[in-house]
């Protein structure tokens, strides 16, 4: 477990077993194996197992393997299990490999399971082979299993290879189960979590029916169609011709709104005194009588006179 740096030297097997490394200021990288790595230095199976590396500072970078690597060094077969690398500062960058490599360093052989890469800060990259790669380094079969990698801050990027790859750099071999790699302004203490996802938009598609026909299917033959308009009454009654209505005999037919009214007109009798005492018969007639017509017997109906008083 180092925060310190290695120059031309060399680390093998080292390992860490629920272990903690912190560092705080600027600059000041940490690992399990080795903080940094430059010169043509190298570090060889580091395992850490529910550990947990954390860095704060600009510039404080931050992996399993190595804070960062440089100029030539070589950082194999770094394995996580369980462990989360958190950096807080500007240009912090993490990864379980390492947190940053550059000018022709190399990482190969990085594995983690259900492990966490967690930066915060603006251009803090996040990986699990590495954070970022620059100037012609390589970065070489990273296998991640339940493991994620999240960038928060301004201009970030994460991945699983690496979150950040420069002109030059080189990514290859890599291999992802239930994995996942993602920038988001939301880190929820270590575990670096997500944002929720929005809940998709829910369409509701209601059918419209025509009003213009209503068709009972359980009442045996009867359609009803609604009317547009309303019909005209048919005819008109003569005021000649109108003595009494009886709106008693009314059939209304749903075809239109027209309404067929069964009208009883009577004649209305009524004696009228004339100079000689006989009796006088007025008729009114009755609709469709024409004028010249004489009622039949039937139609006739005297009044008698009134008794004297």
């Amino acid at each position: 477990m180092s925060r310190g740096g290695n120059q031309g030297g060399a680390i093998s097997n080292t390992t860490g077993t629920d272990s903690r490394v912190n560092t705080f200021g600027e600059g000041s990288n940490a690992a399990i194996g080795a903080g940094t790595m430059y010169s043509g230095a190298t570090a060889t199976n580091t395992i850490g197992v529910n550990c947990q590396v954390e860095t704060t500072g600009n510039g404080a970078n931050a992996g399993i393997g190595s804070g960062s690597i440089t100029h030539g060094a070589t950082l194999l077969d770094t394995m996580s299990r369980g462990s989360q690398v958190i950096t807080s500062g500007d240009g912090a960058s993490a990864g379980i490999g390492v947190g940053v490599i550059d000018h022709r360093a190399r990482l190969a052989g990085t594995r983690s399971d259900n492990s966490k890469v967690v930066t915060s800060g603006a251009h803090a990259n996040a990986g699990i082979g590495a954070g970022v790669i620059r100037g012609n380094a390589t970065v070489d079969h990273t296998w991640a299993m339940n493991s994620t990698a999240i960038a928060s801050g301004n201009d970030t990027r994460a991945g699983i290879g690496a979150g950040l790859v420069e002109a030059g750099g080189v990514v290859a071999n890599t291999t992802q189960v239930n994995s996942f790699a993602g920038v988001t302004d939301y880190v929820s203490g270590m575990a670096g979590e997500p944002l929720p996802a929005t809940p998709a938009p829910v369409t509701e598609t209601v059918a419209t029916v025509a009003n213009t026909t209503m068709n009972f299917s359980g009442l045996p033959g009867v359609t009803m169609a609604l009317p547009t308009s309303a019909a005209p009454l048919a005819g008109t009654l003569s005021t000649d011709a109108i003595a009494g209505i009886t709106l008693g005999s009314a059939a209304f037919v749903l075809a239109g709104v027209g309404v067929v009214i069964g009208v009883c007109i009577y004649r209305h009798y009524h004696r009228r005194p004339s100079p000689a005492g006989s009796q006088e018969l007025e008729v009114i007639k009755t609709v469709g009588q024409g004028a010249g017509e004489e009622p039949d017997n039937e139609q006739l109906r005297k009044i008698p006179p009134k008794p004297p008083r």
